[in-house]
């Protein structure tokens, strides 16, 4: 076998992508969006816009409610505790059921609770701060 030569800074640029590559896979977090406008358990792929989050959570998680119309009751019936760095109320008004839910850092990024939908976000669940948690309300 015949192998071409690959001069040094090459194989080090290939090797820094590749590992940055593997420590980010699966510690960035795209937004979840739980959008079913009626009573729902998280449990279901068919509130979510995607795939629900994974029972645990993650310190990445990230969960917007946004009901497209009326009041919605949603349901963390996840298994255990759900760890969550956000948590965004975006329209209507939302009742918030289940199992507990951990609010923690994500890095140096801080908790964060926020109603921008000028409706109440009503919470009735065990709620855990595990660290410094921002609350935004708006109207």
């Amino acid at each position: 076998m015949h192998f071409k030569h690959i001069p040094n800074d090459k194989l080090v640029l290939i090797a820094v992508v590749c590992c940055l590559a593997a420590f980010t896979s699966g510690r960035l977090s795209a937004q979840t969006y739980y959008t079913n406008s009626a009573t729902g358990n998280w449990s279901a792929s068919g509130s979510w816009t995607g795939s629900p989050p994974p029972a645990g959570g993650a310190s990445s998680a990230v969960i917007v409610l946004q009901p497209a119309s009326g009041t919605m009751l949603a349901t963390n019936d996840l298994s255990g505790t759900f760890w969550v760095n956000q948590v965004s109320a975006l329209a209507n008004t939302i009742g918030l059921y289940g199992n507990a839910i951990l609010f923690t850092n994500n890095g140096a990024t801080g908790p964060l609770l926020t109603n921008n939908s000028g409706y109440p976000l009503n919470l009735y669940t065990p709620i855990t701060l595990a660290a410094n948690t921002t609350f935004g309300l708006a109207n």
